[in-house]
């Protein structure tokens, strides 16, 4: 055996100890032998996920919660696999593959450079551009998005003959980088990360985080980020223009097909489904009722019945508008879903109060976060998720920091609100923009030759720690005006 299998070998075993074993190690006064057990349990998995994967992992962590003497497998199962987050993850990205396979997010793309505003200057230009990838990315998978954007920018690309790793080149694979990132931030459409951060904190208080509170506290600060970041390419990198003045947009738009059926249809049952998703909580204040009523199907309803209007419905061809085989098989990131399925059922367990490991937190933790400013944790939070999900997988980061600031926040008596800090820790997340190894698009990004790797190491690095400034100091209050009265 090789070293490195050795390695893994290794890493393996001491996660598998830890997992099944961890209720015999000896354990703190006052804490219960099956919250000790459930703690070992998180950080045997949690190395697992980290230099192992995300897969095989997920499902030994589901397996071993049914060894703990308070939990029922049976109810495991029905809280994680079963739970309304899987399925509206499987169903949502079902959708979003079906839109992704027509032409509009390149309509759109176009139809933000085409402003007149955008054809002032080049600065203008690459502002527009950015900001299409931004607005898409509220309601698409970021690497789906990001896959078509790129065939636009090395189109671009070709047409100003710009070389591999020039400096402006460079700027616009980071800048559509940072807006695809961005923009999947700033609302849980259609994103597991945000989805799985607000249903962490419905299993860890029994409550739930709406998705227009999610936003008026998210998007003010993705906008704000968004011009810094332009900021900083005007100001600090930049890069020579002048190459821009000279792109014949028309050429861009010339290949693009007249809106048809499928894409038209498609296009509207999406923006049904979001629109069943956020109306709920715009429209409680005048129609109670039928807020209400809607809220009442759960979140999987409206992505369930786009899946089978999509289906049912055909396009000029008479084919359905939907492949569902193929829908299901190439659009579902099974190892996102199965993931999150670990996740939910090792957060309930974490909460569950005949475990007592929040308990135990809480009471332990209290005295030291008396006089600590909550300003100052959610910032060190923040940031903490910030430059774990530059690392390793977005699911992982948001899961660690919640497991640790959830019950640090709940044990506050109501000085520190964690569904704001749930809110923002979920946006963090889906900053992953400074290294390879954050997120496949980064990755592929980085693939295509163009982008300069210190550049992206640099201003990524960079605007994550003013983006965990900003959502420290302007999101956090947003948050907890949007969120007053909850845990």
């Amino acid at each position: 055996m090789d070293g490195k299998n050795s390695k893994r070998a290794g890493l393996i075993l001491l996660s598998l100890i830890l997992i099944f074993l961890g209720r015999f190690f000896p354990r703190p006064a006052g804490m219960p032998a099956s919250a000790m057990q459930v703690f070992l349990l998180f950080i045997g998995t949690l190395i697992l996920w980290l230099k192992i994967g995300v897969h095989w992992p997920s499902a030994l962590c589901l397996g071993a919660l049914a060894f703990i003497p308070e939990l029922n497998f049976s109810k495991i199962l029905a809280g994680s696999v079963g739970s309304q987050i899987v399925t509206f993850l499987i169903f949502t990205f079902m959708c979003s593959y079906t839109l992704a396979r027509t032409p509009f997010m390149k309509r759109v793309a176009v139809w933000f450079i085409t402003r007149k505003l955008a054809r002032r200057s080049p600065w203008w230009f690459c502002t527009f551009y950015f900001m299409s990838m931004m607005v898409a990315a509220w309601i698409m998978s970021p690497t789906v998005l990001f896959v078509t954007y790129i065939a636009i920018s090395e189109e671009i690309f070709a047409m100003l003959h710009l070389e591999k790793g020039s400096r402006l080149a460079s700027m616009i694979m980071v800048g559509q980088t940072m807006a695809c990132c961005l923009g999947s931030g700033m609302t849980p459409i259609a994103h597991d990360g945000p989805i799985l951060g607000l249903g962490l904190y419905e299993a860890a208080t029994g409550q739930n985080i709406s998705y227009t509170s999610y936003m008026g506290a998210c998007m003010p600060v993705g906008i704000l980020v968004f011009i810094l970041m332009l900021v900083l390419f005007r100001f600090l990198l930049k890069p020579d223009m002048s190459p821009l003045a000279d792109l014949d947009i028309n050429k861009l738009t010339a290949g693009m097909p007249p809106v048809g059926r499928k894409e038209s249809i498609v296009c509207g049952v999406f923006l049904c489904v979001v629109a069943l998703w956020v109306l709920p909580s715009l429209t409680m204040s005048f129609l109670p009722g039928i807020s209400k009523w809607i809220s009442s199907f759960g979140i999987t309803m409206p992505p369930l019945l786009g899946t089978i209007v999509l289906c049912i419905l055909t396009d000029e061809e008479g084919k359905p508008l939907m492949d569902y085989s193929d829908a299901l098989a190439h659009g579902v990131s099974w190892v996102c879903v199965i993931m999150s399925a670990a996740v939910l059922a090792l957060s309930s367990a974490l909460s569950n109060s005949q475990i007592g490991f929040t308990t135990y937190i809480g009471a332990a933790v209290k005295p030291l976060i008396a006089g600590v400013s909550p300003l100052v944790c959610v910032f060190f939070l923040i940031l903490l998720c910030a430059l774990m999900t530059n690392i390793c997988s977005n699911l992982v980061s948001i899961t660690l920091v919640l497991s640790i600031g959830l019950p640090l926040f709940v044990a506050s008596g109501g000085t520190m609100n964690g569904a704001a800090l749930a809110a923002l820790v979920s946006y963090a997340g889906a900053f992953a923009v400074a290294t390879p190894s954050a997120q496949p698009l980064v990755a592929i990004g980085i693939g295509q030759g163009f982008v300069r790797q210190d550049m992206l190491l640099k201003y990524g690095y960079l605007v994550v720690v003013l983006s965990a400034i900003l959502a420290a100091a302007i999101g956090y209050p947003l948050a907890s005006a949007f969120m007053a009265g909850m845990v």
